[in-house]
């Protein structure tokens, strides 16, 4: 009888060691598991200083992006025929998710009513602005200029 109950305190021992060492590499797997989610990117909003909008008269080249660095602010020029002669500039917000770079211009009062042909847009604007917090690299560049959007894939900015 003793034996028996001396086998049975064995076996019972190297059981609760075999399910205390399940239960610690499950728990384990699933810590491993949670911590290691891949989370949506987060869009960085980019500080935008010293924006301005400048009026160049009807030129030939109508459209074009410009980005100089001096230390870490992002000098850009955007020109646009998508502003009308009076408007004022309303805001520019740039924000980066991953390799995207967004950039939305918008204007007071933005209603030219000759948007979709954009052969009668003669008037030409410069938006200059600084962008602090871009860095350097290849971005898909999207561009909005009072609802009228233009993208641009590996657009090198150095």
């Amino acid at each position: 009888m003793l034996l028996n109950n001396n086998i049975d305190l064995y076996f019972m021992k190297q059981f609760m060691y075999l399910i205390k060492w399940n239960i610690l590499f499950l728990l384990g797997g699933l810590i491993f598991i949670s911590c290691n989610k891949n989370e949506e990117p987060k869009e960085i909003s980019l500080k935008v200083a010293n924006s301005q909008l400048v009026y160049q008269g009807e030129v030939s080249d109508k459209a074009g992006f410009n980005v100089q660095f001096i230390n870490d602010t992002a000098k850009c020029v955007l020109r646009t025929v998508y502003i009308m002669p009076d408007d004022t500039l309303g805001y520019v917000k740039a924000s980066v998710i991953n390799n995207n770079l967004t950039i939305n211009v918008i204007t007071k009062p933005d209603d030219n009513p000759n948007w979709a042909d954009i052969s009668k847009l003669t008037k030409v604007h410069d938006v200059k602005f600084n962008l602090i917090g871009l860095r350097k690299g290849v971005y898909n560049l999207q561009l909005t200029v009072n609802n009228t959007t233009s993208s641009k894939s590996n657009f090198l900015i150095n």
